[in-house]
């Protein structure tokens, strides 16, 4: 993602309660995204998603923002929102693992059973 974007771009969250308590996103996986998010350059702001990156764009003379694709249907709409008053450039998001997968995981941790074993595997190659 930060390929498409030029070398000025600013990563950021914005922690949107709505849009999280509408995705029945749980604590412990909001507790999760909050500390992840701590660990990277990432800067949060709190608000109403659409709202707030317009304020923001506004204050910092923004022109374009690049965003993952998904395919969470919320969260598109909530591009084609953002679409109404700046460029948007949806870009594919890296594969956290290119391994395929034997059924569709419904829930992280079932899916994380079927690629945890090719990820630490390469760990430990990389390691050596």
């Amino acid at each position: 993602m930060f390929q498409a974007a030029d070398g000025t771009a600013k990563a950021v969250y914005i922690w949107d309660e709505s849009y999280l308590r509408d995705s029945r996103i749980g604590f412990n996986r909001m507790a999760f995204v909050l500390e992840a998010l701590d660990l990277m350059a990432v800067e949060v702001h709190e608000g109403d998603t659409v709202q707030t990156l317009k304020k923001l764009c506004e204050a910092w003379g923004i022109n374009q923002v690049v965003v993952a694709l998904s395919p969470c249907p919320h969260l598109n709409r909530l591009i084609n929102q953002v679409k109404t008053f700046i460029t948007v450039t949806v870009v594919p998001d890296i594969l956290f693992s290119p391994v395929q997968v034997d059924r569709p995981a419904t829930r992280f941790f079932s899916y994380w059973n079927q690629v945890k074993p090719v990820i630490y595997g390469r760990i430990r190659r990389s390691e050596k």
